[in-house]
């Protein structure tokens, strides 16, 4: 294996249990859109928002243990900088849209099943 392949799976590996809460949040979600639409789809936004940035974190952790720095550091960094907040901010709407999605307004008379 090359170099990159292995600094790539070295940085995946601590973001994989968000990827698959991710992956299996949006396939439950999508199954459940039509009993409870309103949840349902602030659910996929928080998902698909974590997903989004689990990715983001993956490109950056890959392009941190790869750059040279010989390019141009200020310009490296200063786009390190926008990717982190770019994800501070899904972070939070991802939070957001969660929180929503458990407190969706149900429709009257309609009551989750308990055991």
């Amino acid at each position: 294996m090359s170099n990159g392949v292995v600094v790539a799976l070295g940085a995946a590996i601590p973001s994989l249990p968000f990827i698959v809460v991710a992956i299996v949040g949006l396939v439950l979600s999508l199954s459940r859109r039509s009993r409870f639409p309103r949840g349902a789809r602030w659910a996929i936004v928080g998902f698909a928002s974590l997903l989004l940035q689990c990715g983001m974190s993956l490109v950056k952790d890959y392009s941190v243990a790869v750059s040279t720095y010989e390019a141009d550091p200020a310009n490296y960094v200063h786009g390190l900088v926008w990717m982190t907040a770019v994800m501070y901010l899904l972070n939070l709407i991802s939070l957001i849209a969660l929180a929503m999605a458990v407190f969706a307004e149900r429709a009257p008379g309609q009551r989750v099943a308990s055991s």
